[in-house]
Parts: C-alpha cells; structure tokens; sequence
C-alpha cells in the first residue's frame, strides 16, 4: 500500500527533524552554558540521553555540530532584524539576545570574520538588503532615484555590526554594571532618535 508507505515516511521524516531540532537546541545550550570546549557528540549524546551512535546520526563530526550551533545564531539574528513590526522593538530583542548569550555571539562573529558567504553565515540577509533598500527611498537618501544596492549592503554591515558590537562594548567596558535589559532599551531609544533626527532634517 503505497499511501500507508508514504505516512510512514513523512512521520520518519517528521520525527528525524524534531529530534535534530532538540539536538541543536540542547548543543546550544551546552556551549551558551559551559563553553565551546564542552561540546562533542559524546557530551550531546550524555547530555540528551540518546546512544552516540544516534547523534552521530544526526552530526557526523563535532565540527557538523559546531556548524549547526553557528547558524542557529545567525539564523535568530537574521529572523529577528528582519521581522515585522517596529524597528527599535526588534532591535531591542536583539540587543537583548547578544548580551545573554556571549560565547554563542563570540563564536558566531568569528566565523563571520573569518570571511564566508553572508547568506549562509546571516540566511535573511538579502531581506535585512531589501528593508534597507526600501526605507533609504522613503526617506529620500536614494540621490536622485538610483540606489546602489552596495549603498544597502554598507547600511546593513553598520547595523549588524552596531546591533552586535556596541552593546556588547558598552556593556564590558562603558557601563559595566548597567543592567543588560536597560541596555537593549538604551540603544533601541538611541537609534530610535537617530531616526527621528534624521526624519525631522529632511
């Protein structure tokens, strides 16, 4: 019976995904907790109660693993910039998302630097591209109609790069014992008139 085959499957399928979630979840955790170091599909394997054999399943190496816990990071930095609503309420989630979580920041920035593709390393990076590209002409910093998306692309690098850096400055060497909650506020306040600066010049 092909249609009981083909249920089979697509629970085969569903269940192997949930479990792979779970396992990075728990991979992200283990290193936000205790380190970079900590990490091995052994400790995953002891950590989540599976067989080795299981995980290996899953990761076929510690770097595989190490992979998947990078592009977990990017993938909730790109998710959240790129998300609907009021630009400063996503840019305080952010905020607040790198200064809870230091050593997963710290890995993730180091592959970034390393040099690689954004879009595989930032997966909503063409979106974050197309925002920008989209508020510069409403605000008239288009020139005269002809924006560069290399314009868009510098804009987006000076986001990131402000998003992820200088709260992460501000917090370690400015204002080392400002709660971390006020600082995602602070910046998103700070930006917030940036914009407004900006929109009352015009």
């Amino acid at each position: 019976m092909p249609e009981l085959s083909s249920a089979k499957d697509n629970r085969r399928n569903r269940n192997f995904a949930e479990t792979h979630r779970q396992l990075i979840v728990r991979a992200v955790a283990m290193v936000g907790t205790h380190g970079v170091d900590s990490l091995s599909v052994a400790t995953l394997a002891r950590d989540a109660g599976m067989n080795r054999s299981t995980v290996y399943y899953h990761f076929d190496s510690r770097e595989a693993l190490l992979a998947e816990v990078k592009h977990w990071v990017g993938t909730c930095l790109s998710d959240m910039l790129t998300a609907p609503g009021d630009p400063a309420t996503r840019l305080e989630m952010v905020i607040a998302f790198v200064l809870a979580r230091p050593v997963l920041i710290h890995l993730w920035l180091m592959d970034m630097i390393a040099g690689g593709d954004i879009n595989k390393q930032f997966p909503r990076w063409l979106g974050l591209i197309g925002m920008l590209e989209g508020g510069l002409r409403k605000a008239g910093l288009d020139g005269v109609g002809q924006l560069d998306t290399a314009e868009a692309e510098v804009w987006a690098t000076v986001l990131v790069s402000a998003a992820i850096m200088a709260p992460r400055l501000f917090v370690f060497s400015v204002r080392r014992h400002e709660d971390p909650a006020r600082v995602a506020q602070r910046f998103a306040q700070a930006f917030a008139k940036l914009q407004k600066a900006l929109d009352v010049r015009r």
